[in-house]
């Protein structure tokens, strides 16, 4: 089993962790909504903050207005 493993290996690594099955069972993943905004005639999607998506967005909207493939 993955869990198993997973354990496995934290507990008998060379600085060994404390993680157990219980540990893993009663884990609940926390979802956010991802950041999105247009880019032209696409929809930019990315990992909300702190993640990079944010600047990568304000990047694209520095861009936007430019001409790109004629600056080639």
């Amino acid at each position: 089993m993955i869990a198993e493993e997973i354990v496995r290996v934290i507990t008998t690594a060379h600085r060994p962790g404390r993680m157990t099955l219980a540990d893993l069972t009663a884990y609940e993943p926390i979802v956010h909504a991802g950041y999105c905004q247009r880019y032209r005639t696409y929809n930019v999607c990315g990992p909300p903050p702190p993640a990079g998506s944010l600047v990568a967005m304000t990047v694209l909207a520095l861009l936007e207005p430019f001409n790109l493939a004629a600056m080639r």
